[in-house]
């Protein structure tokens, strides 16, 4: 990535891909920090744009922050991807957005929020037919639903969540 922002053939084109790729690769590689500095400079490099890939790096931005403990931060670009992919109509965006809102919420305490975007997400998610984000969304369902003293419903999201995982031979 850091040699593609350097080629002589991308100069005026627009690289917020790259800053996305770029953010994605720290992110997997647990260097959350710089992560979330790339996906600034992307969204920086946007300039006031609002589309997938913008939502994209917000989304970068939402999990970073919630790795690092920033649930504020997170929350509000949680918040902004899921405006953008309302917006734009894109339902598989909208219901990883809420998936991360979600995950947000839930490491922040914010309990009662997590549930509700999850459940948004999870409708969106059997709707979109997105596997990975249906067992995510029952995942962080359970694990909010256990946090919020709901045991029984915990143990069940998880169930569901581990079933959806299997069908894809997902690690998770």
């Amino acid at each position: 990535v850091h040699e593609a922002f350097q080629t002589e053939g991308l100069k005026g084109e627009d690289l917020t891909p790259l800053w996305l790729e770029q953010s994605w690769t720290l992110a997997v590689l647990g260097r959350f920090e710089q992560a979330v500095d790339v996906a600034q400079a992307g969204l920086e490099a946007a300039g006031g744009r609002r589309d997938r890939t913008v939502g994209q790096l917000l989304l970068q931005l939402t999990r970073a922050e919630t790795i690092q403990g920033h649930f504020d931060a997170a929350v509000e670009h949680g918040r902004q991807a899921v405006d953008i992919f309302e917006s734009t109509e894109d339902a598989r965006g909208l219901a990883t957005a809420l998936r991360a809102l979600g995950d947000a919420y839930t490491q922040g305490g914010r309990l009662d929020e997590a549930v509700a975007a999850l459940r948004r997400g999870l409708i969106l998610a059997e709707r979109t037919g997105a596997v990975e984000d249906i067992a995510a969304c029952l995942t962080n369902l359970g694990w909010a639903e256990f946090e919020r003293g709901s045991r029984e419903e915990a143990v069940a999201q998880t169930r569901l969540a581990v079933e959806h995982w299997e069908t894809i031979g997902h690690g998770s």
